[in-house]
This record gives structure tokens, sequence and C-alpha cells, in this order.
């Protein structure tokens, strides 16, 4: 009788042909979650959304996915830390949930990221501006990627180059609660940064917040003047008063109405909005 021959194939060889068949026919789902108003956002689908398109068409050209085995869902966060959450549960209740793109907005954000971890599904943002989500990375947001700067970098840098650069020691932060910049909070989350990081160093800080109904009036001329007002009294109360500068005796220098920083100054102001017309040349005193 002729010998036979045996074959003896490993379960791993199975088990790998088989998940390369599901890797062929399982569908990759991501689900994109960004605010569809206002359009005027940074991050809006109206402006998210053909690039993911592009992205999309990237993919099938090179063969990487069919069009197939690429599920892309388009999700409208409202802005809503409450909506938001439960339309992500509502996603993975239905299964197979490969990656979040978004939400941006961090108070949008924040419940997602840490509900991401218990579902571990990884989540990538160009948001999470917040120091917060540096400090706790490892603690609360494990599965989310973050593709821009945060706060704590820009922090870093004002500490870094102009703080140091100017030998300031005493930080004034004139904050605007109802400018939303990029998105809902952005001022007040950047203005938290701020006093974070500034309370971890040996500087001098101060908070202080511009009253509600002066940012109400500010559309029309009459409160306009009245929120330039404010802002020169404030300038003059602190610095004058509490830091002992004396804004009527500057020293002379003509700036055109436009800010200056003097070099060896004591004293640095980060408004949450830009200061024009009367209040700017009181920035050259400093």
């Amino acid at each position: 009788m002729g010998s036979r021959k045996i074959y003896v194939i490993s379960p791993i060889v199975i088990t790998l042909c088989i998940f390369q068949q599901l890797i062929c026919v399982r569908p990759y789902k991501i689900t994109v979650m960004v605010p569809t108003l206002p359009t005027e956002r940074l991050f809006s689908l109206a402006k998210i959304k053909p690039a993911v398109e592009i992205a999309r068409e990237k993919i099938r050209t090179k063969g990487l996915l069919s069009e197939n085995n690429l599920n892309i869902t388009y999700v409208d966060t409202e802005e809503s830390e409450v909506t938001t959450p439960v339309r992500a549960f509502d996603i993975i209740k239905n299964g197979g949930q490969n990656v979040f793109l978004g939400p941006v907005s961090d108070f949008v954000l924040s419940p997602v990221a840490q509900y991401s971890v218990h579902w571990n599904v990884p989540i990538v943002t160009p948001g999470g501006l917040s120091h917060d989500y540096s400090v706790n990375r490892n603690k609360e947001y494990k599965t989310l990627t973050r593709i821009g700067l945060g706060f704590e970098s820009a922090v870093k840098f004002l500490e870094e180059y102009i703080l140091r650069k100017y030998k300031w020691r005493r930080i004034l932060t004139i904050y605007d609660n109802m400018r939303d910049g990029y998105f809902r909070g952005y001022n007040y989350l950047l203005g938290n940064a701020i006093t974070y990081y500034i309370s971890l160093t040996s500087y001098e800080t101060e908070y202080v917040l511009i009253p509600r109904e002066l940012l109400e009036n500010s559309h029309n001329e009459n409160g306009r003047e009245k929120l330039d007002i404010f802002y020169e009294k404030t300038l003059k109360d602190k610095i004058g008063n509490d830091f002992g500068a004396d804004l009527m005796q500057g020293p002379g220098l003509d700036t055109g109405g436009e800010p200056v920083a003097i070099e060896y100054a004591d004293f640095g102001i980060f408004p949450g909005e830009s200061v024009h017309g009367r209040v700017a040349p009181v920035f050259a005193w400093l």
C-alpha cells in the first residue's frame, strides 16, 4: 500500500480564514456626529460632509473597501449634550459600530466620549479643546483621539512665549460668556483653561466677567459705548488700584489706536473678545 499523507490544518489558520471573510463581508460603520445648524460653525454638517464624501471616494477608488463595505451615517447633534448621547445609545444598540467621528462641541463630546470607553468604541474629533480631556485622559476618555490643538497648548504658548518674553507676572482675564466662538461654551472653556493652568504657576491671576446686559446691547452704538466704558473702568480699577499702575500717566506713546506690547511690562490682559477704539491705547501703558 502506498503511504498516505495526513495534513493537519491549524485551528488558527481556519480562524484567520473565517475572519478574513468576515472583513470582506461585514461593513465598517462610521458615524459622523456634527451639528446641522448653525451652518456658519467651523465644524457644521455643511462644512464637514463634503470632506467625508471626498474621503469615501478615495477609499473606493483605491480599492481599500467596496462601496457596500463602508457605511457612513450622519447624526445631527443639535449641539445638545442631552440629545446626542441618546442618539449614540441608539447607534450602539443597533450593533457593529466601528468609530465615531465627532462630536466636536466639548459639552456634547464629553458624555459620548465617556460612554465610548464602556462600549470600547474609538472616537476621533477635532474638538475636545477643554483641558479636562487632557487632565482626565487616562481616567475618563481612554478611547478618545483629539486631532486638533487643545486649550492646554494655547496656555502653554501663552506662558512660554508671551508671559516670559514680556516678564508679565499678573494676569487679568476679561471674559465674555455670550460669545460661543467655534462652538457653544468656547470662551468659557478657554478662560477656564487659562485660570486652571496659570493657578499651577507663580503667576497672579484674576477673572472678570462682562455683565450680560452690556453684551446683550453691544450690537448698537449706545451699547458699544457702554461696553467701552466698562472695559476702560475695569482696566483702571484693576490695574490702577490693585496693582499700582497709573493709567493717566503712560509713556506718551502714539499707538494710532492699536494695542502694543511693551517689553518688561508687569501686567498682561487677555480679553475674551477683541478690544478696539478708545480702550486700545490703554494697552500701551501697561
